[in-house]
């Protein structure tokens, strides 16, 4: 417009993250977001509106009025960044003094000062490519050239002890593979429909951009799902007799303030011809991971549904010195509407175990004795409880017997037949007695087996099982 004399120049910067997502949403690329993308000086908004400024008085006159209106956060302070002159020469292979080090970075506008060895810059506002010890060294390497670099016909490495969680890692790997398990590598979204029947019923779910995965928005609650549609392709191709485990993240919101939380879990998935046989299979692979792990954990029935995808589970229960008992774990059987979601024409087992409780509690703190001098006394012991009784109880009403030489106690097999009667099945364990100063005889061994199996009468109505 030919009448307008006053004009209002504004000169802004934007948040990259920002300007990255709105464009790419957009599917709208220009030059001015390729810039703000990468970021821009957040000092020079100023000096680019001063200059703007001049080259509209020099070109068409006016009057600079006086004053800046600003908004925003205000400019970052300058960082600092230090670099060790040792550590330079160790990754560039040759050695560079250190007064040209200070050179260099001087000729940069770095402002160096070195002390106790170390160069300490002031990264300029321009440098946003700055921020670390090696972003400083690469700048040694690209003015002393590059082609300065060597090629070293040895190579050094220094052997270090791998790290407790690593460790832990590879043992659970290795323990699962020699039970027969394949590792699986699975994407982390799954449709809406399987996501939801994995819930938490105290979760709901994370979806993400649904342009970038319109048929699998969901980011997954469990990893179990991804292995039974692993499960349903080897089904799809003949396969049989299928073990499958998988580490990985998993993801749900919280909704009391949409809290979102993450995790790993360790899901394992087996065909089930026999499902009695394979959920004692798998507790076995479990007590054996927990084992070596140092780890010392017990299953139990729940006594309400914990998982929605169970037809029927226990639960792994693991004691912690500093949050009492708590729930790691847990073994199921899918429902009907979990098969017939996936489609399988085959019973399976399926469990889950929180990989980062079981890692957590690395490396194992195991405890050392002398060689016992004296030799022990065993005792196996069968007893008639009802079908439904666990050895989790059983177990447990042994420790609470607590007798005063008992050393060890074992589960040894279960019997079901017409000699113990319907409903009821006979558990034969064995217990070890041993006296550390003197040896045992049996007369001090009979009052104590006497009280234990009092206790399991009165706690799991156990009869003694004489035939």
């Amino acid at each position: 417009n030919g009448n307008t004399v006053d004009v209002l120049l504004e000169s802004a910067r934007f948040t990259p993250l920002s300007i990255r997502s709105t464009s790419r949403a957009l599917k709208l690329s220009s030059d001015s977001s390729y810039v703000f993308e990468r970021g821009v000086d957040p000092v020079n908004v100023d000096l680019a509106s001063q200059r703007a400024c001049q080259l509209i008085i020099e070109v068409a006159g006016g009057t600079l009025a006086e004053g800046v209106i600003a908004a925003g956060v205000a400019n970052p302070e300058l960082l600092e960044v230090t670099m060790r002159p040792q550590r330079c020469h160790q990754l560039l292979g040759y050695e560079t003094p250190t007064e040209r080090i200070l050179d260099i970075f001087t000729r940069l506008d770095l402002s160096p000062r070195e002390e106790n060895s170390v160069i300490a810059c002031t990264i300029p506002s321009h440098r946003l490519d700055l921020e670390r010890e090696a972003d400083l060294i690469e700048e040694v390497a690209r003015m002393v050239g590059l082609d300065h670099i060597e090629i070293q016909p040895d190579m050094h490495l220094t052997i270090r002890k791998p790290q407790a969680m690593v460790q832990a890692k590879r043992t659970i790997c290795d323990v699962l593979v020699a039970h027969g398990y394949c590792e699986t590598i699975t994407f982390s979204n799954l449709p809406v429909d399987q996501a939801k029947l994995f819930l938490d019923f105290e979760m709901s779910l994370i979806m993400m951009n649904e342009e970038q995965k319109p048929a699998e928005p969901a980011l997954r609650p469990s990893v179990l799902p991804s292995l039974l549609a692993v499960r349903k392709h080897n089904q799809d191709l003949g396969n049989h007799d299928i073990r499958l485990f998988e580490i990985a993240q998993v993801f749900g919101q919280k909704p009391e303030g949409c809290e979102r939380s993450t995790g790993t879990e360790i899901a394992m998935l087996a065909d089930a011809p026999d499902i009695a046989a394979a959920l004692r299979a798998m507790k076995g692979t479990v007590s054996e991971i927990c084992d070596q792990l140092g780890l010392a954990i017990y299953f139990e029935q729940p006594n309400e549904k914990l998982h929605p995808t169970a037809a029927q589970d226990c639960v792994l229960v693991m004691h912690d010195d500093a949050n009492g008992q708590r729930i790691v774990g847990s073994l199921m059987t899918p429902t009907a509407a979990v098969a017939d979601q996936f489609s399988l024409q085959a019973p399976v087992v399926m469990g889950w175990l929180d990989y980062e409780v079981l890692v957590n509690h690395q490396p194992p703190q195991r405890t050392v004795g002398q060689l016992p001098r004296f030799p022990a006394i065993e005792r196996d012991i069968s007893i008639v409880v009802d079908e439904a009784t666990p050895w989790a109880q059983i177990a447990s009403s042994l420790d609470a017997t607590s007798p005063a030489l008992l050393e060890t106690v074992e589960f040894v097999g279960v019997y079901r037949g017409k000699q113990v009667g319907k409903g009821r099945k006979s558990v034969t364990f064995r217990m070890l007695f041993r006296d550390p100063d003197k040896t045992l005889r049996h007369d001090e061994v009979d009052p104590q087996v006497g009280a234990v199996v009092e206790k399991l009468k009165a706690d799991v109505n156990a009869e003694l099982r004489t035939a």
